[in-house]
């Protein structure tokens, strides 16, 4: 949102107000129209005989502007003249700055990890059947009912409800819950519970307002984009661009930041700019191990553990599958690929839960400021 500052021009600046000829002017209103220029009327005369005569001007000042005409109105000092004769119509004009407030429509890129769907989801609700009880029945009931099931052990069974309490029951409550209520002339309802774990801080905040829910820190954690982490990336990002051009690139560094290689496709349907990055650093590791005559036991991980990948197009699934058995930490890229895309575009290998490794998965995406 940008507020820009205009005067007077062809936006949202000369605001008019027409008013018809024939209305009595009487006096003094009317002494704010001049003869021919020169003079103010006095007499009772009428903005219909002024009009007649082409005598009706109305004078308006804008610092040392001043506008006149008897066949239109001319502004010359902006070069600006009115379609209609003051003869036929007097137009009133209020001229003077505005702020006018417009909406500027600005992409900007921003860094976001993709995260399991279950971290971004909106609250899905169910139904649930609740009973409200006196404080005094609370205990028993509960010890009736027993816990709940493992899918549901993010509800909290019990709500306030004014002097009362609101208890769940189950979906489907048995027969000696049902009994226990009847005796006691209390009827069961239904209510709308959230179905899934809050992961985040935002959902544990919208799954409650429907159902008190229990806070769980799961093992898995977003990642924090620092400032630091962001420069980082964009680092690669650049050196990635400059190797691949048009084309695609990629640009690998690791666990320490030191830059591994920068590449784009090679020759061959199969050289994308990662299978190249890989190729490259297990012949840069191949040529350390044979002056060294052995493996180094600083290098006895996989090759590129822990390094740090990003391309300017997202990796097909070939080459999305040769990252994770490389086991690199963190991979960022810019432009998605829907058709043959490995992580998201097409499939989500990531979050593949048959796969022993995991990589964090980061995209430049534009946002609408």
């Amino acid at each position: 949102m940008l507020r820009v500052v205009s005067l007077c021009g062809a936006l949202c600046i000369l605001a008019s107000i027409l008013q018809g000829c024939g209305d009595e002017v009487p006096d003094p209103a009317c002494s704010s129209y001049s003869k021919g220029g020169a003079g103010a009327v006095t007499d009772a005369t009428t903005c219909d005989t002024a009009c007649d005569k082409g005598e009706g001007i109305q004078t308006t000042n804008y610092g040392d502007h001043e506008f006149y005409g008897t066949s239109g109105l001319d502004l010359p000092a902006k070069g600006f003249t009115a379609a209609v004769p003051v003869h036929e119509q007097v137009w009133r004009f209020v001229l003077a700055p505005v702020l006018c407030d417009v909406d500027v429509a600005m992409e900007e890129e921003e860094l976001v990890e993709l995260l399991p769907p279950e971290f971004t989801r909106g609250v899905v609700l169910m139904d649930f059947q609740c009973a409200v009880v006196p404080k005094a029945l609370c205990g028993e009931l509960l010890k009736l009912l027993g816990p709940l099931s493992e899918d549901l052990k993010h509800l909290k069974r019990v709500r306030p409800e004014g002097t009362d309490l609101a208890v769940l029951l189950t979906e489907t409550p048995r027969e000696d819950v049902l009994q226990f209520l009847q005796n006691r002339e209390i009827t069961a309802a239904t209510v709308q519970v959230p179905r899934f774990c809050p992961l985040t801080a935002s959902q544990m905040e919208s799954f409650s307002r429907y159902w008190p829910v229990k806070k769980f820190v799961p093992s898995f954690q977003p990642l924090k984009l620092t400032q630091d982490l962001k420069a980082h990336f964009g680092h690669l990002r650049r050196l990635a661009e400059d190797a691949g051009g048009d084309a695609g690139g990629c640009a690998m560094a690791d666990a320490s930041g030191r830059l591994l290689v920068a590449c784009a496709a090679s020759n061959g349907v199969l050289q994308h700019p990662a299978m190249v990055a890989i190729a490259t650093v297990a012949e840069d590791a191949r040529k350390r191990y044979a002056a060294q005559g052995k493996r180094s036991r600083e290098e006895e991980d996989y090759l590129c553990q822990d390094c740090d990948v990003v391309l300017t197009h997202e990796p097909c699934i070939m080459c999305a599958m040769a990252l994770i058995h490389s086991r690199v930490r963190r991979i960022a890229f810019c432009n998605e690929n829907t058709d043959f895309g490995g992580f998201g575009g097409r499939i989500a290998l990531e979050q593949c839960p048959n796969l022993n490794h995991h990589p964090r998965i980061l995209r430049w995406k534009i946002t609408i400021q």
